[in-house]
């Protein structure tokens, strides 16, 4: 099955932008991005596949996905 999101803490939580190999090809990671991820650590983005290109992804629209759940120890 193609990888076709990815979130922050499946590619290292990378800090800087940048183009990054990984399993599925080159990635090239943007300020604002990053931005994203730091603002909302959950996020998933969308993998888009660079025109002409079979291995070079940028990051495309994203879903914010809910935060783990936590059991309250009050209860």
């Amino acid at each position: 099955m193609p990888i076709n999101k990815v979130a922050w803490d499946k590619i290292g939580q990378v800090k800087e932008p940048g183009r990054y190999n990984y399993p599925f090809g080159w990635l090239t990671i943007t300020a604002a991005d990053i931005a994203i991820w730091e603002l909302f650590p959950t996020a998933a983005f969308t993998l888009v596949l660079q025109v002409g290109s079979r291995d070079e992804y940028r990051l495309g629209a994203f879903d914010l996905q809910p935060p783990p759940f936590e059991l309250d120890s009050r209860d």
